[in-house]
């Protein structure tokens, strides 16, 4: 008997692309625009921390396309981690807070229906 495959919301496959260009957007943009485009000069360890923070958040969204919790942990404490960062190097006001965590919220929201079929 072939087990049955367990379908993803499409809402939720949805968030987890767009989410995922997103963050393959801000990776090649961190890395590829000059630091001093953006109006402010950026220290060189934030471009390294927000590659690195963009990279666990991709391998979080593939965790969850893979239906794994640990991918829902992971991006959120990567995101987490971007917050304590974008204070450190870069005043900002909550704006920055409310567009960081308004996308895990999403995910989360959107995980909870079918929450007990990631493993």
């Amino acid at each position: 008997m072939e087990p049955t495959k367990s379908k993803r919301p499409w809402y939720l496959t949805a968030l987890l692309a767009l989410m995922g260009i997103w963050y393959l957007f801000g990776l090649i943009l961190i890395n590829i625009v000059p630091p001093e485009f953006f109006g402010f000069a950026m220290p060189k360890w934030y471009v390294l921390a927000s590659s690195v923070v963009f990279i666990l958040g991709i391998i979080g969204i593939v965790c969850i396309f893979k239906w794994r919790k640990v991918g829902l942990y992971l991006l959120g404490g990567a995101m987490a981690v971007s917050i304590f960062f974008d204070y450190s190097a870069i005043p900002q006001t909550i704006a920055g807070v409310i567009f960081t965590l308004l996308p895990i919220a999403l995910i989360y929201f959107s995980m909870r229906p079918v929450w007990s079929r990631f493993k």
